[in-house]
């Protein structure tokens, strides 16, 4: 009696149409492209967050060795040179005691985790094509540093403005790091 009264009211037997069916295809498919599309770009931010510090990192040991040398910052290196055996005692030093790098590690090895979160070597490792730490300094006033991200300069007499250094004192210094996406962070001891 009640399932004569059921569809006498218009009402069907159980199961979903082939429409609803679709629509909850197409509502599911859509928030798992919204996933996938997000998930790199936050995993990008979280790299360039590591970064972030890792410059950070170095900027505070930089002004260390400052206190610890009258006030002088660690010299520049020109463009692809390693780091840590240049040739000049007091800022190959300042690898060696300072970010605790090893001079004749390939690839680089540094106590201070000073490492790019994509590659898990130091950054500005393979910045030149090579395995050492190196940076694209020295930076000048307009410089920046390589195109791959976790690439590194330093300069002196410089200040940032923006992703940008320009001219300062000779009390100044400046570290920039590219990030994915190209940008540059900028840290400087203004």
């Amino acid at each position: 009696m009640l399932n004569k009264m059921g569809k006498k009211l218009g009402h069907k037997d159980g199961g979903f149409t082939i429409i609803e069916v679709l629509i909850v295809l197409a509502i599911a498919g859509l928030i798992l492209a919204i996933v996938l599309i997000a998930i790199p770009q936050l995993q990008r931010n979280q790299r360039n967050t590591s970064r972030r510090d890792v410059a950070s990192r170095i900027v505070t040991e930089i002004n260390n060795y400052a206190g610890n040398n009258n006030g002088d910052y660690p010299l520049p290196v020109n463009t692809g040179s390693n780091t840590r055996n240049f040739g000049t005692p007091a800022t190959a030093g300042f690898f060696e005691r300072y970010l605790g790098c090893t001079p004749s590690a390939t690839p680089a090895t540094c106590t201070t985790n000073i490492d790019d979160p994509r590659t898990g070597e130091p950054v500005g490792t393979g910045s030149d094509g090579g395995t050492n730490l190196s940076t694209d300094s020295p930076l000048s006033a307009g410089g920046s540093p390589g195109t791959v991200a976790g690439s590194i300069a330093y300069g002196t007499g410089i200040v940032c403005d923006g992703e940008t250094v320009v001219a300062g004192s000779n009390r100044n210094f400046a570290f920039v790091m590219r990030l994915e996406g190209g940008a540059i962070y900028c840290l400087d001891n203004q």
